[in-house]
């Protein structure tokens, strides 16, 4: 993984079909530990920092590196409501640059109202203070979307995730702060 050139995050949207794949990476001033444990692995906490997500838990313990989690987004019209079971997995990488954390999910056939949901999260220190998070999601939500929308929506979603990060590191180190959502 190679840090993104500039201050904004780097951002790739991609429609497939009735699919649409977003990608986003960016710096977040945190250590690597603090985003894997404190944010990212924190699942019960995604709907006070994840865009449109209001219901998290995990349905499995974390077994062998994976576990199953169910979640719970709400989205403007005309996808509304969308549910899911999906299981992750961990593995660390060896990159020439230092080890790269990846979290990958895979939507359970069968679970929830979306057709098909796919990604990883990938995250990768870069020093003491700073950490390289990846965010790759596919997503088919079993329903319409005009492709304008689904475009504009998903460019307007993905900078807010690692903005969120950032705000939700500063709130975990420090209990006061707020952590803003959509």
């Amino acid at each position: 993984m190679d840090a993104p050139p500039s201050a904004t995050p780097h951002i790739t949207v991609e429609r497939m079909g009735p699919q649409v794949r977003g990608v986003v990476a960016d710096v977040v001033p945190h250590p690597v530990n603090h985003v894997l444990n404190d944010i990212i692995m924190c699942y019960s906490a995604f709907p006070e920092w994840f865009p449109y997500q209001t219901g998290a838990r995990f349905v499995t313990d974390i077994v062998d590196e994976s576990a199953v989690i169910y979640g719970e987004i709400t989205l403007p019209w005309p996808i509304g409501r969308r549910d899911f079971e999906a299981r992750i997995t961990g593995q660390v990488e060896a990159h020439p640059s230092g080890s790269v954390y990846r979290l990958d999910f895979q939507h359970v056939k069968g679970s929830g109202n979306i057709a098909m949901m796919e990604g990883s999260w990938r995250v990768q220190a870069l020093g003491e203070a700073e950490t390289l998070v990846h965010y790759d999601a596919t997503i088919d939500f079993d329903t319409w979307v005009p492709a304008f929308l689904l475009a504009r929506g998903t460019e307007q979603f993905l900078p807010k995730i690692t903005g969120n990060m950032t705000d939700r590191g500063s709130a975990c180190a420090n209990p006061q702060a707020g952590v803003p959502r959509l």
